[in-house]
């Protein structure tokens, strides 16, 4: 099997003799009594790592616990005796897991000279909302800040009421300063049954942290490839095929009252005036609505692939702090909604593509993880729930698309899009989403015009050593108007996007953000409509004339046919 590894950030490397060490450095390190060690490199076991200074992460395992060492993140740990490691994704956090208690340790970096208050803001500030803890059925245990051996810690801890039996209800988070922007943070997951338990292996895991200088390098080694679903109908696994092998890409459309007004007389405009028919049609649903089938029917007899985005929020991602839907549906509120939308999703009959929850990794969405406890694997769970009931309900017509915002709010290592990837089994396409936002709100938020070939170098950069078995789609994208030429940003584009070999499909969002912080007077502070001006309609049509066919519905029926 070919793997792909990727250089990240300095790799865990530790000598068997490293321990000592240590020891002239933190006069409270004590060496476990080996019994055994191992030693890891890009998240599997290599004896040889221990003679190789390149290589490993150590764990030393004693008679009551296990030492682990972690070199290029600058720390040491005792967990308990029976946890075993994931470092899968090492480079941006460890996970560990005794049974009784479910650990994540990641390095971070506060971008702001006021650590403590960027913690508290982008960290914790829904989990320490009395409103938010309310409308979701948790309850605060704790919140104190504690001096330790001279590290600034701060432990918080939560009890969800709502939690069925066999999810841990029980959160501690954990951070840990000393002065630097860089800080360290742990999170605990346990069950409410063994509180007093869990809680003596966190403060024993407390007791041992120990940072020192970090150094080396570590890697990921990544073979993510789409498992792609044997129960698929034969017209959406033709219709995959085409997406994959397309030699063309196929554009797409967003506009406003995409339902009605828009499907019947926007788009169609849009379609006379450029001389091109699109192929994919983006449209939004917030959770609960119904599955939309007269629209979707409409676009499938126009031979147009529907790019159906699923939001898991009843507020349009308004209002974070009030009742959190995510979390009721990880709890197993919500089945038979998502079975009753699955049913007519089956009954539908033909291949669209399902956008669950896209921009996850934010903290604007109110299924984001910052929003959920900041666990991105309530994220993955949910994620899969909807991916099992589909199946169950025998949808046979759905392409998966995983889709993480382009930059990860907050900044942090487990906070990383990777965190969210529920697994090859659900997963099927790669959306992209990258917006030139214009200049509008420079002075507010130091936003700059962005050329398409530096928004997308980017994403290609970010997403090539993991995702580059997959189709990609852009899922939305487009250009505001303040701040550059907008027509010659559209011609820069159709020069620059057939460099990237993955991107298949890319739909622009032809509408627009408004500032209404006067009400009596709304702003169009990032125009993005497509026909904005004649320039900008003259700029995509001129693009899409040098655009060969994508034509995934025709060439359906002519395989029909040839049979």
């Amino acid at each position: 099997m070919n793997k792909l590894t990727y250089v990240l950030i300095p790799c865990i490397m530790v000598l068997a003799t490293a321990a000592a060490s240590y020891l002239s450095m933190h006069p409270s390190y004590r060496a476990p009594e080996p019994v055994t060690e191992s030693f890891f490199y890009e998240g599997l076991e290599h004896a040889e790592a221990a003679q190789d200074q390149r290589y490993g992460k150590q764990l030393i395992e004693a008679a009551q616990e296990k030492r682990f060492v972690n070199k290029p993140a600058g720390y040491y740990v005792d967990l308990d005796k029976q946890a075993d490691l994931d470092l899968s994704l090492s480079p941006l956090f460890v996970k560990a897991s005794s049974g009784l208690l479910n650990v994540t340790i990641s390095r971070e970096y506060s971008p702001y000279q006021d650590v403590d208050g960027y913690i508290d803001y982008y960290l914790n500030r829904f989990i320490l909302d009395s409103s938010y803890r309310t409308h979701n059925g948790l309850v605060l245990i704790e919140a104190e800040s504690i001096d330790m051996r001279g590290y600034g810690v701060k432990m918080i801890t939560i009890r969800g009421d709502y939690f069925p039996d066999g999810l841990p209800s029980m959160y501690t988070y954990i951070t840990i300063t000393d002065g630097t922007p860089g800080f360290y943070r742990i999170m605990c997951k346990y069950d409410y049954h063994t509180p007093d338990e869990a809680m003596e292996q966190i403060m024993a895991l407390l007791d041992s942290f120990t940072t020192f200088t970090p150094e080396g390098e570590d890697r990921f080694e990544t073979d993510f490839a789409p498992q792609l679903p044997e129960f698929w109908s034969e017209e959406t696994k033709r219709t995959y095929e085409h997406i994959v092998n397309s030699e063309n890409i196929g554009w797409g459309v967003f506009v406003k009252d995409v339902y009605e007004e828009g499907i019947d007389h926007t788009i169609p405009d849009l379609e006379q005036k450029l001389d091109y028919h699109f192929p994919v049609t983006l449209c939004y649903l917030d959770c609960w609505q119904e599955f939309p089938m007269e629209f979707m029917q409409k676009n499938y007899a126009d031979g147009k692939l529907v790019e159906l985005t699923y939001h898991i929020t009843t507020t349009n991602n308004m209002d974070l702090f009030f009742y959190t839907p995510q979390l009721f549906t990880y709890w197993g509120e919500r089945d038979e909604e998502i079975r009753e939308f699955a049913r007519k999703a089956k009954e539908f009959g033909h291949p669209f593509l399902f956008r669950l929850n896209n921009e996850m990794n934010t903290d604007w969405t109110s299924y984001s993880g910052v929003v959920n406890l900041s666990d991105p694997d309530i994220y993955k769970e949910v994620w899969k729930r909807y991916y099992r009931i589909f199946q169950e309900e025998g949808v046979d017509n759905a392409i998966w698309v995983f889709n993480p915002n382009g930059e990860n709010y907050p900044p942090c290592n487990w906070n990383n899009f990777l965190a969210y990837y529920p697994g090859d089994e659900y997963v099927q396409m790669i959306g992209l989403t990258g917006y030139n936002t214009g200049t509008y709100y420079q002075e507010e938020t130091g936003e700059k015009w962005r050329s398409f070939e530096t928004i997308y170098d980017r994403l290609e950069e970010e997403y090539m050593p993991f995702f580059s078995k997959f189709p990609w789609i852009i899922t939305e994208f487009a250009s505001s108007s303040h701040g550059g030429d907008k027509a010659q940003w559209i011609r820069d584009m159709f020069g620059k996007i057939g460099d990237y070999e993955n991107i298949k499909l890319a739909v622009w969002f032809s509408s627009a953000d408004v500032d209404l912080s006067d009400p009596d007077n709304p702003v169009a502070a990032r125009p993005y409509w497509l026909d904005e001006t004649p320039e900008t309609l003259q700029a995509m049509k001129e693009g899409l004339l040098q655009t060969g066919p994508f034509d995934w519905h025709q060439d359906w029926l002519n395989a029909i046919e040839s049979k």
